[in-house]
């Protein structure tokens, strides 16, 4: 029963890798669109029927250049890990087997290697040998097969030391069938889970090698370099074309100079200066004095006197209204 669930997992993984495949491969019959068909006047639309991801700055369909883009990320995947997979395999098992000064050149080797970071070592090698498909392929290869050697080498030393391989080796069975016959078949589970993981690393290096302009270059399609490309109008890819509505709090304020400017607004409750002295009733004065007055000082200020606005009621006091 606990394995249930991670049967399940796999089953899910594989159909979505499956999914992707599947719409890579069929990818002149699911768009209507070449991966380099370009329309300027169609640079940088939004979703729409009919370009369901939108356009790139030079009217190619995402959509279209995604599915053709998972073609050159899947060919990547496999055929590096399947190329460094044999190498690291043939390297491990042999080191593992032989032993001895071969072990120990081959694994100081490998941890030379291991030694630097992967995605630094794979700009480096790739500065080397020159930008394009074949070379990122090379570049990948070189730097993984390491991976696998360290892994089958570790594999083959407890596979070894066991009884039935001693059994065979007491027999006087030659150390290549050894190696085919009893070796291998247990050798098989190991790689195969290694090369599931490996498979998405090498997708994920060639995106960030052709991200920083060292891998697969336009115009062919590649998730690496579509990101590249994309970078600079990811903020502001669809400002010409998706409406935009002002702010609220700006448009009613506006609305509410004009009508104070047309002198239709109604004024709030006017303040009463601290500096005035006197009974609360006369600073007060009554509330029609007090519209009437703050109405008379907003609109017709030009024309009413200080004494007018100053002095709203027929108080002894006088009270000064403020904004």
């Amino acid at each position: 029963m606990s394995s249930l669930p991670l049967s399940r997992a796999g089953a899910f993984g594989l159909a979505v890798v499956a999914l992707v495949a599947i719409a890579a491969i069929g990818a002149p019959l699911l768009t209507p669109y070449g991966p380099a068909e370009s329309a300027l006047v169609e640079a940088l639309r939004p979703p729409s029927r009919d370009h369901w991801m939108g356009t790139d700055q030079l009217g190619r369909d995402l959509f279209t250049r995604i599915l053709y883009g998972a073609r050159v990320s899947l060919a990547i995947g496999l055929v590096t890990v399947g190329v460094a997979g044999a190498i690291g395999l043939t390297v491990g098992v042999i080191s593992g087997y032989v032993g001895r000064v071969t072990d120990m050149v081959l694994m100081r080797l490998v941890d030379v290697q291991l030694s630097f970071p992967f995605i630094l070592l794979a700009l480096t090698v790739n500065a080397i040998l020159g930008i394009g498909l074949q070379n990122i392929i090379l570049t990948l290869i070189i730097t993984g097969w390491v991976v696998y050697a360290r892994l089958v080498r570790g594999e083959v030393l407890a596979l070894k030391s066991l009884d039935y391989v001693e059994a065979a080796r007491a027999l006087g069975a030659p150390a290549a069938r050894i190696i085919t016959r009893h070796l291998l078949p247990n050798l098989w589970t190991p790689v195969i889970i290694l090369s599931s993981l490996q498979v998405a690393q090498f997708i994920v290096a060639e995106a960030a090698i052709s991200f920083l302009g060292f891998g697969v270059q336009p115009p062919t399609a590649s998730w690496g370099n579509m990101l590249n490309e994309g970078k600079t109008y990811i903020y502001n890819a669809w400002d010409d074309h998706v409406p935009r509505r002002r702010p609220g709090p700006y448009r009613t304020g506006r609305q509410h100079g004009r009508r104070l400017a047309a002198g239709h607004a109604r004024s709030p409750a006017p303040n009463v200066d601290r500096r005035a002295r006197g009974p609360a009733k006369e600073a007060a004065g009554c509330r029609s004095c007090h519209r009437t007055s703050s109405r008379t000082a907003i609109v017709e200020s030009a024309s009413t006197s200080p004494a007018a606005t100053s002095r709203p009621c027929s108080s002894a006091t006088p009270t000064t209204f403020t904004w």
